[in-house]
């Protein structure tokens, strides 16, 4: 452990860790929930990345890719490795 040391949030180091995975856990559910409920075009257009989306100059897309997941198996597999 970190010996109880505290950093300039207040958070110990483990409280930290623990609150980022959380919140990844939670982004990457949210994603996929959209994928589940949005329109498919709007997803594919913001949630993937493609030689000519990064050609445009919409960077924002290498980022939104990473929490899009294929099924549920795949988001699953790849929360349980996070976590």
């Amino acid at each position: 452990g970190d010996g109880g040391r505290r950093s300039y949030s207040g958070f110990s180091s483990g409280d930290e860790d623990r609150v980022a995975v959380s919140l990844l856990i939670a982004i990457n559910a949210a994603v996929f929930i959209m994928w589940q409920s949005f329109d498919k075009r709007f997803m594919l257009k913001h949630f993937t990345t493609s030689w000519s989306a990064v050609a445009n100059r919409h960077h924002e897309t290498l980022l939104a890719a990473i929490f899009s997941h294929a099924d549920f198996a795949h988001l699953f597999s790849n929360m349980m490795g996070l976590y």
